[in-house]
């Protein structure tokens, strides 16, 4: 009974908590939304991104499950004199699985962006995607045990795998990996392709757009990660879960809300950017802009490549997809090298018109080169 009301005194300070932060995260959403489905200016509907809006969606939902999850088991710790792990275990197992939720949805994008960004090559996101998978098998397992602790009435005992703080430290360790990999990675390839740009400001804010709002994401999980591995130290069992839920109450809220808070951001910051200063790489589009000649080489034999740097926005604006492309002369180019200007003339004559040519005198042939 003491047990229960102290539990319920903690929640209730966590609750205020997330109350707060769950109403930041609604006007991020709201406001995240609107760049989503309408144009810089005025209130035009534009074209919809299905990736993006399903992923807002998604950990919109999963803020809600979560939120109203801890409402009733707040509200059942209070009302209810000999609360069981049965009375709160459906609310507890629906708000495991609105966080992992979230987390999932987030890495998700954030791997998919790292993926358009550094080219489409499937070789770069193999770690992220690797711990992505972890990180879902662990979501799973975690809900398993409490569908396991509340559906089948079996507590005790509880399978080796079933570790709540084990698989917390395993799920917030590879969240940390991949937000760290995957932002460092988008930064660097943007902060490589300035020099193919004619208005670095804008990459450099950018740049300083996803540092900030990575830095909010992964800060989330760093903060539970170590509070779990410094509850993870004590020797004693039952100090151990005890210790574990006082950290929950303290940093859960900042887990929950900090990462869709941080999610939004980047929508709404780079779409007000985007509508606040003239658009410098509209005339990318074109393929005779933005192009940069290699150096030189030695051999004369070597074709010399342009370099196009494409600044291609996706459909919600939220990222940007910097990719470079080598574009090889076409084969009758490579076929002109070396010709004189009357062999160069002489290309795509047809064999009556080289018979004429030949029958010509060299004056008239001089004439008509000129």
């Amino acid at each position: 009974m003491a047990l229960t009301i102290g539990y319920a005194r903690m929640t209730m300070g966590s609750l205020f908590e997330k109350g707060l932060l769950f109403g930041l995260y609604l006007a991020t959403f709201v406001h995240a939304l609107r760049w989503l489905i309408f144009n810089d200016e005025g209130w035009k509907m534009r074209k919809l991104n299905p990736i993006m809006l399903i992923a807002t969606f998604l950990v919109l939902a999963s803020t809600l499950v979560s939120f109203v999850g801890d409402m009733v088991m707040t509200f059942l710790a209070l009302h209810i004199a000999d609360t069981r792990f049965s009375h709160t275990g459906v609310s507890l197992m629906f708000c495991v699985l609105g966080r992992g939720t979230i987390f999932i949805v987030i890495d998700a994008v954030l791997i998919y962006r790292c993926w358009v960004i550094l080219f489409k090559k499937w070789y770069i996101i193999c770690l992220p995607v690797a711990l992505w998978i972890t990180c879902l098998i662990n979501c799973v397992i975690a809900n398993y045990c409490y569908w396991r602790a509340v559906f089948l009435n079996i507590q005790k005992p509880f399978p080796k795998f079933c570790n709540q703080p084990a698989m917390a430290l395993i799920f917030f360790s590879t969240n940390v990996a991949i937000g760290v990999y995957t932002t460092s990675a988008i930064i660097y390839q943007i902060l490589v392709s300035t020099k193919y740009s004619k208005d670095k400001r804008r990459l450099y804010n950018i740049c300083r757009i996803l540092t900030e709002s990575g830095i909010l994401y992964t800060i989330s999980g760093t903060i539970y990660l170590i509070t779990v591995m410094k509850v993870a130290n004590l020797r004693s069992v039952d100090t151990t879960l005890v210790a574990y839920s006082v950290a929950q109450s303290l940093t859960l809220p900042l887990v929950l809300y900090l990462p869709g808070i941080a999610f939004n951001l980047i929508t709404i910051r780079t779409g007000q950017q985007r509508a606040s200063s003239v658009d410098p790489w509209t005339p990318s589009l074109d393929t005779t802009s933005n192009t940069s000649e290699l150096p030189n080489y030695s051999s004369p034999a070597v074709i010399h490549k342009e370099v196009y740097v494409e600044h291609a926005r996706t459909d919600a604006e939220e990222i940007l997809d910097i990719g470079k492309m080598d574009i090889d002369k076409t084969d009758s180019e490579k076929t002109d090298v070396g010709r004189t200007d009357s062999e160069k003339t002489d290309v795509g004559r047809t064999d009556s018109e080289r018979t004429d040519v030949e029958n010509r005198d060299p004056g008239e042939i001089d004439v008509e080169q000129q």
